[in-house]
């Protein structure tokens, strides 16, 4: 069904492995996840540890632009 297609070893003659075509989209999907381009496996690249910092520099801007813009609008009303 989902067109399998199975790895023998040329030494052993056993199976070492087998993959369908769900297995495939998930390691697209997980390769666009971790941002790791080659290998698939390094989930600690320094493109994803880039991209944490910017999202948390980005969520502590929006915290900060949130308090202040409450902070302002409380002090109008009370005026």
């Amino acid at each position: 069904a989902w067109r399998p297609t199975f790895y023998i070893s040329p030494y052993t003659g056993e199976l070492v492995t087998r993959r369908h075509d769900l297995w495939r989209l998930f390691d697209v999907v997980w390769m666009l996840h971790i941002m790791d381009y080659d290998d698939r496996q390094d989930v600690n690249n320094v493109l994803l540890q880039g991209f944490t910092w910017l999202a948390v520099l980005g969520s502590a801007t929006g915290g900060w632009l949130l308090l202040y813009s409450f902070r302002r609008r409380r002090r109008r009303k009370a005026a």
